[in-house]
């Protein structure tokens, strides 16, 4: 079945001149040379991602009642959805977590207003037609949706049901080109924060859109060949994409995938009562995260 898509540039977005940027309420900073004093007017952006940042990452809903966070990603003519590996596997067993699940999922309709809907997959359908493969060292896996015949037409496969397809793809960033202090977006949707389904509470998010968050890379972990950030995730943000910003030339600004939200780091606080020598070890989340190289993807897609 052939499927419409509205192609969409997410990979550059240029800041508005300082003319423009002025006339709509951009602040300005002074900035003093040490010799002369020399006052230069430089506008501070209102926003470095594009309008349609929605289009990013989408919500995998599964069967079993858990949540996960992935992206669409195009390698040659080949559609897949990525996410973490402990999203669709469980990681003692080696089996499917769930039978099926629901991708929620935005895209632009022609008036270039965002609107979501939703992908049914088979898992075990996929599964037993070798349409999704895990990584054998990292937290990532692929599931491979169908085939991209033009820009503007899909086949996908039999245990997939879309009604409105699109592939927003960025380009990788090599996980030796990740360099420390580089700031990053994450993108996922966060479903185990908040307050819901209690009387006078209302829910304090809307767990149909994703959330942000900005960070810088703390660290890499080269044993593991993994990336830590200074930000902390929660149940739900696996998988999840994580952008590098890039700014080549003044008021331009461009993206490229370094990996996906693999786990928090926890802080591990040791309670122990001595009179009856019982202990406990409470864990809790320390406000930094460990990423999934993004050339993990390149090993398992085809």
């Amino acid at each position: 079945m052939n499927h419409k898509s509205y192609p969409t540039d997410l990979t550059t977005h240029k800041e508005p001149t300082p003319t423009t940027a002025k006339s709509k309420g951009h602040r300005w900073i002074p900035l003093f040379a040490t010799v002369a004093v020399v006052l230069l007017l430089v506008p501070i952006a209102s926003a470095v991602l594009p309008d349609n940042y929605l289009l990013f990452s989408v919500l995998i809903k599964l069967s079993d009642g858990s949540f996960g966070s992935g992206f669409f990603y195009g390698s040659k003519s080949n559609v897949f959805l990525v996410t973490a590996k402990h999203v669709i596997f469980n990681p003692e067993t080696g089996n499917l977590n769930a039978q099926s699940a629901k991708v929620l999922y935005y895209y632009n309709q022609p008036s270039n207003t965002p609107a979501n809907t939703e992908m049914s997959i088979d898992l075990v359908g996929l599964y037993s037609n070798t349409l999704i493969k895990a990584h054998s060292t990292q937290d990532m896996a692929v599931i491979h949706l169908g085939k991209m015949i033009s820009t503007t037409q899909y086949v996908y496969n039999a245990f997939i049901m879309v009604p409105h397809p699109i592939i927003v793809t960025v380009p990788l960033k090599k996980y030796e080109d990740v360099q420390v202090s580089d700031e990053v977006y994450l993108f996922g949707y966060p479903s185990s924060i908040g307050i819901r389904d209690i009387a006078g509470f209302p829910p304090q998010i809307d767990y149909n859109l994703p959330l942000l968050r900005k960070a810088i890379v703390a660290g890499k972990n080269p044993n593991n060949r993994t990336i830590v950030l200074d930000s902390p995730t929660y149940f739900g943000n696996s998988g999840g994409p994580v952008l590098a910003i890039e700014n080549p030339s003044l008021g331009i600004y461009k993206f490229k995938l370094i990996g996906v939200i693999s786990q928090y780091i926890p802080f591990a606080e040791h309670i122990e009562n001595k009179t009856y020598r019982v202990g406990y070890i409470q864990l809790s989340n320390s406000g930094f995260s460990v990423v999934t190289p993004a050339d993990s993807i390149l090993d398992i897609v085809w």
